[in-house]
């Protein structure tokens, strides 16, 4: 099996199956560490903790239906979720610039969701839920690959959801 990335909006409902080669998980902690005078620093650790989750894969060229519900996105689908994130207006999927038609839902960065599925060793699979916030999202144009687009999309998370969390997912 391979890798599987889902990325789920509650509101508006829209799922995305993304195509994905990568993706890596970086949790960082934040320890507070301050000099005083005559003497050894002061540390302390609060616990405070910073997951942060990168998607690097390929975008095609023209977006596609899996069963109606999930949609793999080509760039402008993936780019207009990402700009109705971060303000809120333009694309479908948000409200819609001044003169640009009736305005829409705008997404809410707190009802998002990440889903990523792998194989494990013993040839099972197991899927990790998050709640995310986008933080950034890079395209990359490709004129020797027949202008295909690469994408690699930076989100902060609250942690993995947990089993008991699952229903979070749905919205």
């Amino acid at each position: 099996m391979a890798l599987s990335v889902t990325l789920k909006s509650a509101s508006p409902a829209i799922t995305f199956a993304l195509q994905a080669s990568e993706v890596r998980l970086n949790i960082s902690r934040a320890p507070m560490h301050s000099p005083l005078p005559g003497s050894d620093p002061l540390q302390m650790d609060l616990g405070q903790f910073k997951p942060m989750i990168v998607v690097i894969g390929v975008i095609p060229q023209d977006h596609s239906e899996l069963d109606g519900s999930v949609r793999i996105p080509d760039k402008r689908d993936l780019e207009d979720f990402v700009y109705g994130i971060t303000y809120g207006r333009r694309g479908s999927y948000s409200a819609s610039y001044p003169g640009e038609g009736p305005p829409q839902v705008a997404i809410a960065q707190d009802n998002i969701t990440l889903k990523v599925t792998s194989p494990t060793p013993a040839g099972a699979t197991q899927t990790d839920s998050y709640r995310i916030a986008i933080q950034s999202c890079n395209f990359t144009l490709q004129a020797a690959r027949d202008n295909l687009w690469n994408y690699q999309l930076s989100m902060l998370s609250k942690g993995r959801l947990e089993d008991q969390d699952e229903s979070e997912y749905t919205g």
